[in-house]
C-alpha cells in the first residue's frame, strides 16, 4: 500500500521513472500476499499502463491493461463499469498507437456496454461517444460522427447546461462536420455558439477561441462572404498574436496567409503585400515550410484520460 501511494505521489508529479519502480516493487508484493484477482492488483496494473501510455510504450501499456481487463472480468463480471473503462482506456490506446480499425472495435464495444452499466446521462458514457466520433471523423464517416457528437452534445448539455467548456467542445466538433459536408450555415451556428461559451467560461483571448474565430473564417469564405471571413480572420490573428507570441508561428503564418489571400481576391494591394510579407518574415525567422501551415481542423476530444492513480485499499 505503501509503495502504491509512493507511485502515486511521483505519478501526480510526473516523475514516471520513479512511479514505475514503486508500482513494479508494489505489485510483486501484491502478487505474493493477494489473492491473484484482488482490486489493489487490478489497480497497480492499470497504474503501470497509464505510466506506458503517457511514455508512448504502446505495447507494454497494452499488456498491463489487457492483464487488469481479465482479471476486471473474472473479479466483477464482463458487465461492469471497471471493464467499460479499461476497454475504453485500450481503445484510446490502440488510436494513439495508429491503429484506428482497433481504436474503432474497443471504443464501439466501450459503448456498448457503458449503455448497459451506465445512466443515459452519465459523462463517461459522454466521453466514449466523444472519442468514437473523433474516429468516425477522421475516417470521413461523417453522417454518423454527427450522430454520435450530437448525442455526446445532449449528454452535457443535460448535466452542465449550455455554457459549459465541455458542450462549447462537443458543439465545436459538430461545426467541423458541418463544414465538411457543406453545410455552412450550420456551421456557422455551431462556431458562433462555441464562441459564445468560450468568451464566457475562458477568456476573450485564449487561443481555442482564436481557433473557433479561424473555423469561422474558414466557412465565411467557402460561403464567399469575404468580409466577414476577413473580420473572423483577422480577430483570430489578434489573439493569436497575444495568446501565441513566438510559441506557434506556423499558426500566425497560416491565419496571415488567408488574409492576404482575401485581400488579393479583392484587388486590395497594400494590405495584401502587408500580410504576404509578415508571414514570409515568419516563414523564414521560424524555418516552417508550406506543409507546417496546412493546418486542418483540430477535433476536440476532452477527458482523454485513463483511470487516475489510486491508493491500494
Amino acid at each position: 500500500m505503501l509503495l502504491n501511494r509512493i507511485g502515486n505521489f511521483h505519478f501526480e508529479r510526473e516523475d514516471l521513472d520513479a512511479a514505475l519502480r514503486a508500482y513494479h516493487e508494489g505489485l510483486e508484493i501484491e502478487r505474493e500476499v493477494l489473492e491473484p484477482d484482488h482490486p489493489n492488483i487490478i489497480v497497480t496494473l492499470s497504474n503501470l499502463g497509464e505510466i506506458h501510455r503517457q511514455r508512448s510504450q504502446w505495447r507494454a501499456a497494452i499488456q498491463f491493461y489487457e492483464e487488469a481487463l481479465n482479471l476486471q472480468k473474472k473479479k466483477f463480471g464482463a458487465e461492469s463499469a471497471d471493464v467499460a473503462t479499461t476497454i475504453n482506456t485500450m481503445g484510446l490506446i490502440y488510436d494513439q498507437k495508429g491503429d484506428t480499425s482497433k481504436a474503432l472495435r474497443f471504443l464501439q464495444d466501450a459503448l456498448v456496454l457503458r449503455r448497459k452499466v451506465l445512466d443515459k446521462n452519465d459523462l463517461d458514457l459522454s466521453s466514449t461517444l466523444t472519442y468514437l466520433g473523433t474516429i468516425l471523423y477522421r475516417r470521413n464517416m461523417l453522417s454518423l460522427a454527427m450522430e454520435i457528437f450530437q448525442e455526446s452534445l445532449q449528454i452535457r448539455t443535460s448535466v452542465h447546461g449550455p455554457d459549459h467548456r465541455d458542450v462549447a467542445f462537443t458543439m465545436y466538433n459538430c461545426g467541423l462536420v458541418h463544414q465538411q459536408t457543406g453545410a455552412y450555415a450550420e456551421a456557422i451556428d455551431c462556431y458562433k455558439e462555441t464562441l459564445r461559451v468560450e468568451k464566457l467560461v475562458l477568456d476573450d483571448e485564449h487561443r481555442d477561441v482564436a481557433m473557433t474565430l479561424y473555423k469561422l473564417g474558414e466557412v465565411y469564405k467557402a460561403e464567399g462572404d469575404e468580409e466577414n471571413a476577413l473580420q473572423s480572420f483577422q480577430s483570430a490573428l489578434d489573439i493569436e498574436r497575444k495568446a501565441l507570441g513566438e510559441s506557434d508561428p506556423a499558426t500566425i503564418a497560416r491565419t496571415l496567409n488567408e488574409i492576404g489571400n482575401i485581400h488579393l481576391s479583392r484587388g486590395d494591394v497594400i494590405p495584401m503585400m502587408e500580410a504576404f510579407n509578415e508571414a514570409s518574415r515568419i516563414f523564414r525567422s521560424a524555418g516552417l515550410s508550406a506543409h507546417n501551415v496546412n493546418i486542418s481542423g483540430q477535433l476536440y476530444a476532452f477527458d482523454i484520460s485513463c483511470p487516475e492513480a489510486a491508493p491500494a485499499a
